[in-house]
């Protein structure tokens, strides 16, 4: 099963807020990158949690809901995901993770 890498913005919704909500739709994404990522997700991928600007991974998560049109995408080019929170990593975790370096974007 593939682990994927998630990078969200943390002052926008952070790994803290996905277990709070334990489920959220991921959308809102317009890199090609990101897209291309998003669209090769499928239900029951892991995913780890390494939020943009930080030194190690906070997070596991899961893919509740593979890839389906993103609603706020007037144009319908882009797509969004389900997400679900699994566990929050140690610091020492988050670290290990990255000296692994095995989730791809």
């Amino acid at each position: 099963m593939p682990c994927r890498l998630v990078k969200p913005e943390p002052a926008t919704y952070s790994f803290y807020d996905l277990r709070r909500d334990r489920k959220t739709r991921w959308d809102g994404v317009s890199s090609a990158q990101a897209q291309a990522s998003l669209r090769a997700m499928k239900a029951g991928d892991e995913g780890v949690v390494y939020p943009s600007g930080e030194k190690a991974a906070v997070g596991l998560a899961r893919v509740a809901r593979g890839p389906y049109p993103d609603p706020g995408d007037p144009d319908g080019r882009r797509v969004a995901v389900d997400l679900a929170a699994v566990a929050p990593l140690t610091a020492g975790q988050g670290k290990a993770v990255r000296k692994l370096g095995g989730a791809r974007p």
